[in-house]
């Protein structure tokens, strides 16, 4: 869960939110900013530390942090979508003893990291005070899975099946959306599935090309 923390952490410090709030460290070689106040990480740590199950089970889609602007609107989103090989689900549920391949996941997060980092933030400088990021906000989506009734949504389990959706993934979900590739890591060599982008709202001359 470290990669996804220092991620979550690079989105906000790439992009300017709580700059005082950040010192500089070092992940996987990697140079990153990492948050010091202990609100915040508790924040994005009991989050995280939540998704855990999910994860190791292969039940999470992906983690996003959301930006928002003062008025509440999406700025801009950073999706991490995780995920276990085939060869690495073989082989782990053959061998009760199976040992993480540490050194490989290890290599595939740092190359996630080192994309990450690397990517370009927009320009805020150039945008209008609406549509400057000012706060942001963690989702995680789980999968939802027939054959696992702990993930399925079934008539003897609805209270379990069904959770409200925030009113701000709701909304965001109805918006057209550009998506900049971050880092794609599907090698079988690697334990780890990794798919990370950006998604940022399509400018209203674009949608007006499409229509």
């Amino acid at each position: 869960m470290l990669y996804f923390s220092s991620a979550t952490r690079t989105q906000y410090d790439a992009i300017l939110l709580y700059v005082e709030a950040f010192e500089q460290r070092v992940l996987y070689d990697v140079p990153i900013h990492m948050c010091r106040h202990p609100l915040l990480c508790e924040y994005i740590h009991s989050m995280l530390t939540g998704c855990r199950p999910w994860l190791l089970r292969g039940e999470l889609e992906n983690i996003c942090v959301i930006l928002l602007s003062k008025e509440g609107r999406t700025v801009e989103t950073l999706v991490i979508e995780p995920g276990w090989s085939a060869t690495f689900v073989e082989e782990a549920a053959s061998d009760e003893d199976y040992q993480l391949p540490l050194v490989q996941l290890e290599e595939a997060f740092r190359a996630g990291m080192v994309a990450l980092v690397a990517t370009s933030a927009p320009n805020t400088g150039e945008r209008t005070d609406s549509a400057k990021p000012n706060t942001f906000r963690i989702f995680a989506q789980t999968v939802e899975d027939a054959t696992n009734r702990g993930t399925a949504v079934n008539d003897d389990s609805v209270s379990n099946s069904w959770v409200l959706a925030d009113p701000i993934w709701c909304e965001d979900q109805k918006k057209q959306k550009e998506i900049f590739p971050v880092k794609s890591i599907h090698s079988e060599a690697s334990p780890i599935r990794l798919n990370v982008y950006m998604k940022s709202e399509e400018p209203a001359s674009a949608m007006i090309d499409k229509t």
